[in-house]
């Protein structure tokens, strides 16, 4: 039996289902099975067959239900409007055509006619060289992780099958570009001055021209701060952690979620940007707007902390339960495969006899791909190393290491490390493998 789909409260049944309802009804049905064969509600059955019995018709009378706010003439000059210029927003819509209507209505209306706002495909701007090279069908590709300035915010009205079309799409350059790094950082009541990062940030660079002349001195004067940063190379290296020992800091476990208020400020400071002609230009505009930003703002991130964290909790057990299946598959040595061919259909049987739909609904959520699970078995194994390693220099001086070779049945090499420390006034022994 299907299960009843969601519907919003406006959306009416069709001439279609009304139809259907009716002749399931003459045969006999009751309004439960009708409703749960067609996915609507038991009083939208009822509703459907005592208008029928009253009336003989299913027919709106006239004049019944809230008049339209537009005119079909109106109408008519929304979708021209955003056919004729796809980059325009509803605001510019509404104040180019002149109706006395809101946003929302003017996009039901574009709804209506099948546009809706999508972002517009980005592609390489070709010259007609380019475009005869590349009938030529000798393809190549290098990929590069760049800092690029497309915040892929603009949205174009289309239709569907209009993806590709040359009208509705964005030039975009996927070669290295000039940009400029900037520092900051931010508390409940104040902030540091931005600094402007020339070239590849450093351990040394971070060192000289952030760390020494910037937060040191903001820290003195601000007593009772805890310092976070996340695990970036330059925040994590041996120079660092010593320049920064007389700080309290605040420590950042491996692959934990972007929550920081901070990354909120760079948005701001992302939209704020106005056209730029070089990077000196952009630098100083930087510096400029990090110190336009009110302090309310800043306040108001850090107020919203509570709800976003828990947010995440409630959005991460999926997550949660999809580490923990992984890890009984590593400790069991099953197939990664089994997970998402046994385990997860029998949790839907579960959750379907004994739970309710909302189980179903979190079950289904629960990512157990056999890819998947060897990615979260290769997450905790880093992580598990990552805190012997934590220990091990923690731990006193006394520690021994031993080393053995041998071969699999694949004539491989095979090489094993043995280290045993003292942790707590216990002898600890860890065992790691090399995986090539």
């Amino acid at each position: 039996m299907p299960r009843r789909k969601i519907r919003a409260h406006y959306e009416h049944m069709s001439e279609f289902e009304t139809g259907r309802a009716i002749g399931l009804k003459e045969a006999g049905w009751s309004n439960r099975l009708i409703g749960r064969h067609l996915c609507r509600s038991d009083a939208a059955i009822r509703r459907c067959w005592q208008k029928w019995v009253n009336n003989g018709s299913m027919q709106r009378q006239d004049g019944s239900g809230r008049p339209k706010a537009t005119t079909e003439r109106e109408d008519r000059a929304i979708v021209r409007m955003a056919v004729a210029a796809p980059e325009s927003t509803l605001s510019t819509i509404q104040r180019v055509t002149g109706t006395q209507v809101s946003k929302m209505t003017i996009n039901r209306r574009l709804r209506e006619r099948n546009l809706r706002a999508r972002r517009p495909l980005r592609c390489l701007p070709l010259t007609p060289v380019h475009r005869q090279l590349r009938l030529q069908w000798f393809l190549s590709d290098e990929f590069r992780f760049l800092l690029c300035p497309d915040d892929r915010r603009k949205r174009v009205w289309r239709r569907p099958g209009q993806h590709v079309d040359p009208g509705l799409t964005v030039e975009h350059y996927t070669g290295p570009q000039q940009g400029v790094m900037v520092w900051g950082a931010i508390s409940y009541d104040s902030r540091t001055p931005s600094v402007v990062i020339p070239g590849t940030l450093t351990a040394q660079r971070y060192v000289d021209d952030i760390l020494r002349p910037v937060l040191l001195p903001f820290l003195s004067h601000h007593p009772g701060l805890t310092f976070q940063q996340d695990n970036a190379r330059p925040h994590t290296a041996r120079v660092t952690m010593d320049c920064l020992q007389s700080c309290r800091t605040l420590p950042w476990p491996a692959r934990s979620p972007e929550l920081s208020p901070i990354e909120h400020i760079w948005d701001v400071m992302g939209r704020r940007l106005q056209p730029f002609r070089n990077v000196d230009y952009l630098a100083r505009q930087l510096e400029t707007i990090w110190q336009e930003i009110p302090q309310h703002t800043i306040r108001n991130l850090y107020q919203s902390m509570t709800r976003r964290v828990a947010a995440c909790i409630q959005a991460n057990e999926a997550q949660t339960a999809s580490y923990m299946i992984a890890q009984l598959i590593a400790r069991k040595k099953k197939a990664h495969a089994e997970a998402e061919e046994i385990i997860l259909p029998a949790l839907k049987i579960v959750a379907g006899c004994m739970l309710t739909n909302d189980a179903m609904e979190k079950v289904t959520k629960i990512p157990l791909s056999s890819k998947t699970i060897a990615r979260r078995i290769e997450d905790m194994s880093e992580d598990i190393e990552l805190q012997i390693k934590q220990s091990f220099n923690d731990s006193s001086t006394k520690w021994a290491i031993q080393l053995d070779e041998t071969t699999d049945i694949s004539n491989k090499a095979q090489l094993l490390e043995i280290l045993r420390f003292v942790d707590t006034g216990k002898i600890v022994n860890n065992y790691f493998f090399v995986k090539n």
